[in-house]
C-alpha cells in the first residue's frame, strides 16, 4: 500500500540502511531466477512484520522463505570463520570510528564504494544455505 510520505521514509531508509535487505533480495532473485520489485517486496515485508520501516531485519530466514514462496528451504547462520559450504555468503563489516555496519553479499556490493568496508573490519559472516 502506497502511503503519504513514502518517498520521505521508505526510499530514504532503503538508501540509508537497506544493505542487508538488498543483499537478501539479490539472493531471492538468484534462487527464484526472477527479478524482484524491491519496493513492493519491502512493503510486503513491513506489512508481515519481517522488517521495520528503517529496514531492520527481524528474521532473515523468514524473510528469505517468504521471498522464495515456499519453493525452497533455507538456513541462515552467523559465522566468525569463512563458511565454505554456504550457497551464499554475506560479509558483515563494521567501522569503529563511525559505528556503522555494512552487509555485503559476495559478488554484489549494494554500495559502489563503502566507507565502512574501506575503513572498517570484517566482523563476521551470514552463511545462507538454500535447499
Amino acid at each position: 500500500m502506497i502511503t503519504q510520505g513514502i518517498q520521505n521514509n521508505l526510499i530514504y531508509n532503503l538508501y540509508k540502511s537497506g544493505c542487508y535487505f538488498l543483499s537478501l533480495c539479490a539472493i531471492i532473485e538468484k534462487v527464484n531466477d526472477n527479478p524482484i520489485d524491491v519496493l513492493g517486496f519491502a512493503q510486503k515485508c513491513i506489512d508481515k512484520g519481517l522488517i521495520t520501516e528503517d529496514f531492520y531485519i527481524k528474521d532473515a530466514q523468514k524473510l528469505l522463505l517468504f521471498g522464495f514462496n515456499s519453493k525452497h528451504g533455507c538456513v541462515v547462520l552467523k559465522a566468525t570463520d569463512y563458511p565454505f559450504a554456504a550457497n551464499y555468503i554475506i560479509e558483515v563489516w563494521y567501522n569503529e570510528d563511525t559505528r556503522l555496519t555494512h552487509y555485503r553479499l559476495q559478488g554484489l556490493d549494494t554500495i559502489s564504494s563503502s566507507n565502512t568496508v574501506r575503513n572498517g573490519k570484517l566482523k563476521e559472516y551470514r552463511a545462507i544455505y538454500v535447499a
